[in-house]
């Protein structure tokens, strides 16, 4: 019997998984992503915010990290509470982005008080 070259054999294991998991047939070519233009508006609305409502540090040129005001309350600060729980679920959505788009890494809570008037 020859022996599998290493390409055959990742193919080999790559039909093998798609069986056990159910799945009929596997392509071979890779997912390609449309360049559509909801990367570009997640950038720019990313952009236009950091620093003057969203407190947002930039890990790399991709990943970053949302640091989160120290009072949030939709009684009082409802703007910047809302925007902030905006930016969280933009960046939680589940879609096939670019790799150019932003990705949430981490959420910082460091600065998150508690609220003196919380009701019991």
């Amino acid at each position: 019997m020859k022996k599998l070259s290493v390409d055959q054999r990742k193919r080999d294991v790559k039909i093998g998984l798609s069986h056990r998991q159910g799945r009929k047939r596997v392509l071979n070519t890779k997912i390609r992503l449309r360049d559509d233009a909801s990367w570009h508006e997640l950038n720019e609305w990313i952009d236009k915010r950091n620093g003057q409502e969203l407190d947002i540090s930039f890990i790399n040129k991709k990943f970053i990290v949302l640091n989160l005001p120290e009072k949030m309350n939709f009684n009082y600060d409802y703007n910047v509470t809302a925007l902030n729980i905006s930016a969280i679920r933009k960046f939680s959505e589940k879609k096939h982005r670019s790799n150019k788009c932003y990705r949430l890494r981490t959420v910082n809570f460091d600065n998150l008080k508690k609220s003196r008037h919380q009701q019991h």
